[in-house]
């Protein structure tokens, strides 16, 4: 008789999340963001996604940048595109902002009112990745 194991993963989610609302631009909230922030956003492919619930390819705008000095990865992605969403449970978010570090409350705040200052921002606020239902589409 043949054993089978399954073998369950359960992905680390290492980063932390800023949802934002903004009426601006992509590259518009990029520029804002580099200058709030003193980082160098640039335009990437699409952030592509394909799941069973929706076949349907999403592709998602999507400014990334390392940050060689600190060792951080700066990722800005559109939350929704022509056939949905990427977070479903924050479709008022207009952005999802990752910065892979995960923060003390304190570093939060810092980094909250860094990004607020960008000035076309109506709306920053931390997401607790853990909560999220659609969080198995940011493993990159």
């Amino acid at each position: 008789m043949k054993k089978s194991h399954k073998l369950k993963l359960t992905p680390e989610y290492s980063f932390s999340m800023i949802g934002i609302s903004s009426h601006e631009n992509d590259y518009r909230l990029s520029w804002a963001l580099n200058k709030a922030l003193n980082i160098e956003l640039r335009k990437t492919d699409n952030y592509d996604v394909i799941t069973k619930k929706s076949p349907v390819k999403q592709s998602f705008s999507k400014y990334t940048y390392v940050d060689e000095t600190s060792q951080l990865d700066y990722i800005l992605i559109a939350n929704s595109c022509e056939n949905g969403y990427l977070m479903e449970e924050y479709k008022n978010l207009d952005y999802v902002f990752l910065i892979s570090q995960d923060f003390t409350q304190e570093e939060k705040q810092k980094y909250l009112q860094l990004v607020k200052s960008a000035g076309v921002i109506h709306l920053a606020t931390f997401v607790d990745i853990e909560s999220l239902k659609s969080k198995y589409k940011l493993i990159f």
